[in-house]
């Protein structure tokens, strides 16, 4: 009892969701970790417990993609999707999920982990928009600017249209 308490004071201290749920499409919340419940917007662990896996996604038959990746697979690592906290806001969930299965090879449960990477995912957009309004502004140059491979046989990476159009290119 002393070790299990012990484990579960250490799963309850992490900052990422930790959980287990039923194998199957619908299948609900077995057990989840408190950080889980607080990133999924409840207030603690039992109300989660039950509730429908599939509810948490804004595109509920993901859910059945999934449950036929693992199957296959058996772990799917650092996938991304979509979700829902419990009041309906919006945010991207990352994990990492396996399949546990008997010694006849029948799916017992899944478990896995999470975390919120919304701010991550804004930030990613945010510098995409900013690459792309920098290599705008790039192609509006009369001057041919490129990137290339710091090898002697020069490989371009990326020249902007002055630069093609220079070098005998439409493109």
């Amino acid at each position: 009892q002393e070790s299990e308490w012990h484990h579960r004071q250490l799963l309850n201290s992490l900052k990422e969701g930790i959980y287990q749920c039923e194998p199957t499409e619908d299948g609900v919340f077995t057990w989840i970790n408190q950080a889980g419940a607080d990133i999924l917007g409840y207030k603690s662990p039992g109300e989660v417990i039950g509730t429908k896996v599939k509810d948490i996604y804004v595109n509920p038959g993901e859910r059945g993609k999934v449950i036929g990746k693992l199957k296959k697979e058996g772990v799917l690592k650092n996938f991304t999707s979509l979700c829902k906290r419990k009041n309906g806001e919006q945010f991207y969930m990352e994990r990492t999920s396996s399949l546990v299965t008997d010694e006849k090879d029948k799916a017992i449960r899944i478990e896995g982990i999470f975390r919120d990477i919304t701010e991550r995912k804004m930030l990613e957009e945010e510098l995409q928009e900013s690459e792309g309004r920098h290599r705008q502004l790039l192609n509006l140059l009369k001057e041919g600017v490129y990137q290339s491979e710091p090898a002697e046989d020069v490989v371009f990476t990326w020249i902007n249209q002055a630069g093609a159009e220079i070098l005998g290119y439409s493109s």
